[in-house]
């Protein structure tokens, strides 16, 4: 007799949580929905139509970067630190056998990249004879 009752307020139990579950659902769900709404809103004022002065000083610092990037001044620390400032992240996919090296670029704008570079040969390997 307790097995059952004991059986059966565990199935109450589980109904009762599920019944929580969807109804905080409902609620939250509903009242989130405005919010969501506003949200979803400013995102779309938040993309600014670029007028002329904007791009076109976009297009100076462009130049700049290209200018300070080929002085030979710039230490390489420095042209490290303008990377840093560009790209997101790197990731190199050796392939020996192909004897590639595959670089996918991923920049601060969301824009990714992918480049092929020749594997350098390693001075431990001896020269291949053809």
């Amino acid at each position: 007799m307790r097995l059952r009752i004991g059986i059966g307020m565990a199935r109450m139990s589980t109904l009762c949580h599920k019944s929580l579950l969807l109804a905080s659902y409902i609620i939250y769900g509903t009242a989130l929905a405005p919010a969501r709404e506003e949200r979803e809103q400013a995102r779309r004022g938040d993309q600014v139509v670029l007028d002329d002065a904007v791009r076109e000083r976009l297009r100076t610092m462009t130049t700049d970067f290209q200018r300070l990037w080929a002085d030979p001044a710039t230490s390489n620390r420095e042209r490290k630190r303008m990377l840093a400032h560009i790209i997101e992240d790197a990731t190199l996919i050796k392939l020996p056998g192909e004897g590639i090296t595959k670089i996918h670029v991923r920049f601060q704008g969301g824009k990714t990249e992918t480049l092929t570079t020749l594997n350098p040969k390693s001075s431990a390997r001896p020269p291949r004879l053809l």
